[in-house]
């Protein structure tokens, strides 16, 4: 019986002390810090508005059931910044232009790739 209380208490402090270090790595991930590039050369075959249009344009991938509004609400673990800032999206490997700012296409002044999905109403079917 004193043993299997042993085992139990051992399995329990195991199962303690697991959940205590991933609580720890969510809070304080272990990411790069940030640093900002200076400027972006861009290639003089867009003009701005192009390149808006094509960097903030949806091309099929999507986050099934992820609202945008969603998305641009999420917090980070036990603070109360946001997840989608383009400082910390950054930290991930995103593209972030240092001057860039929101737009009609990029509201949320999120990353390259980043695009919000309008979704069109169903339009009602004509019967002939």
């Amino acid at each position: 019986m004193r043993l299997l209380r042993r085992a139990l208490g051992a399995v329990l402090l195991l199962a303690v002390l697991a959940v205590g270090v991933g609580l720890y790595f969510v809070a304080y991930p272990n990411l790069p810090e940030y640093e900002a590039p200076e400027a972006l050369h861009y290639l003089e075959q867009w003009d701005a508005t192009q390149r808006q249009t094509y960097y903030y344009t949806p091309q099929g991938t999507q986050v099934k059931g992820l609202e945008y509004d969603w998305f641009r609400a999420l917090e980070l673990p036990f603070s109360r910044d946001k997840f989608a800032t383009p400082d910390y999206l950054a930290r991930f490997g995103f593209l972030v232009d240092p001057a860039q700012q929101a737009t009609a296409l990029n509201p949320g002044n999120l990353p390259v790739g980043f695009a919000a999905t309008r979704m069109m109403r169903p339009v009602a079917p004509i019967w002939m």
